[in-house]
């Protein structure tokens, strides 16, 4: 539909200029895009029954929609690499959305690896969880080059909220207790956000990237805090984070509220 509105724009910017022209310039630009929209229709009918799916999910009918999604990544669409990424970013964002689903996505993940696309799909989730600590080291940063400045805007686009960063986290802590990203990727998300609120807490107390970060590694934590065992140094490093002057006091109570929950 966006594509859509482009094309329909475009029409309107070409017929502008050529008000009096009807030869040939014009009626190549329409074959073109009829071409074209061919080709997005195309498209549009494996994503559009992906992403219907994918937004009928719910604890009820989980079975059911697995095996649609399994269907659509390993039968009907089993060579074609892009609906498998498609996928795994959409089940990735919507994680992250519904955070309260985050296991039942991990699941979905889990049931759509087969021996045939394994490899693929352990890549897909290790790049997606990389790109997603490259741009929280951002997040913090007022040095970026040109790129990375471009990079984190639009990724700022899909993490407006902090509701939407805290999914996220924890969907990266169900991950890891099902074993589809390593231990390594968990260590430098929670280094990354303590690093992201000990550089800004020096110069404003009250920022919103520091509930933000807190908000991310409380979540993280209490979702890994039975399966990762190596916590003490992160634990001491967000102890003496909660004992800062002057930091709001729910955010004491949530790092204390953390602790207490590990040691027990």
């Amino acid at each position: 539909q966006d594509l859509e509105k482009q094309f329909l724009e475009i029409d309107n910017i070409i017929n502008r200029f050529h008000q009096n022209n009807k030869g040939v310039e014009i009626n190549n630009w329409r074959a073109s895009r009829s071409k074209l929209k061919k080709q997005t229709d195309k498209d549009s009918v494996w994503k559009d029954e992906i992403t219907s799916n994918l937004n009928k999910l719910s604890p009820q009918n989980m079975e059911v929609i697995s095996k649609k999604i399994e269907n659509l990544c390993n039968v009907e669409y089993k060579d074609n690499d892009i609906v498998l990424e498609y996928t795994i970013d959409n089940i990735f964002m919507k994680a992250a959305m519904q955070y309260v689903y985050c296991p039942y996505y991990v699941k979905l993940l889990k049931h759509i690896i087969v021996d045939t696309n394994q490899d693929k799909i352990y890549k897909i989730i290790t790049e997606k969880s990389n790109q997603y600590q490259i741009m929280m080291k951002y997040e913090c940063k007022n040095d970026l080059t040109k790129d990375q400045k471009e990079s984190y805007d639009e990724f700022c686009e899909k993490i407006k909220s902090k509701t939407f960063k805290a999914g996220y986290s924890q969907f990266m802590g169900e991950l890891y207790k099902n074993k589809l990203i390593k231990s390594d990727i968990l260590e430098d998300c929670l280094v990354i956000f303590l690093d992201n609120i000990e550089e800004v807490i020096v110069n404003d107390i009250k920022s919103p990237f520091i509930e933000d970060n807190i908000i991310c590694i409380c979540n993280l934590i209490s979702t890994i805090h039975k399966e990762f065992s190596d916590l003490e140094i992160i634990l001491d490093r967000l102890t003496n984070i909660g004992d800062t002057k002057g930091l709001i006091k729910r955010l004491k109570f949530k790092i204390m509220d953390i602790n207490d929950m590990v040691n027990k």
